[in-house]
């Protein structure tokens, strides 16, 4: 159980990647309720890959999300970008930080 799970109060839809169709388009599963916080924050930020590129918000789960995942939050759509696992002092999982 995370030290956060308090401040996860609000609820999001999270859709994960299936990997793409025959024509390059990102296939998703049936969309899940998570509990999460959802915050506004623009930053920039780098992927695994070296590439840059802004992100508008930063999401806090128990739920593990992958990139290139979807979370509908506030009537709009999002795909994540970069994730983090935040461990807690033993070196166990205690939330995940997701960029969108």
């Amino acid at each position: 159980m995370s030290f956060f799970k308090f401040g996860f109060t609000q609820t999001a839809l999270l859709s994960r990647s299936n990997g793409t169709n025959v024509y390059g388009d990102v296939q998703y599963s049936v969309p899940e309720e998570i509990a999460c916080r959802f915050e506004y924050k623009r930053q920039e930020v780098i992927g695994k890959d070296g590439v840059k590129a802004i992100s508008e918000a930063v999401l806090y789960t128990e739920t593990e999300i992958k990139p290139l995942d979807k979370v509908d939050f506030d009537g709009r759509a999002w795909i994540a970008s970069t994730v983090a696992a935040i461990r807690t002092l033993s070196g166990d999982i205690d939330h995940w930080e997701v960029t969108l």
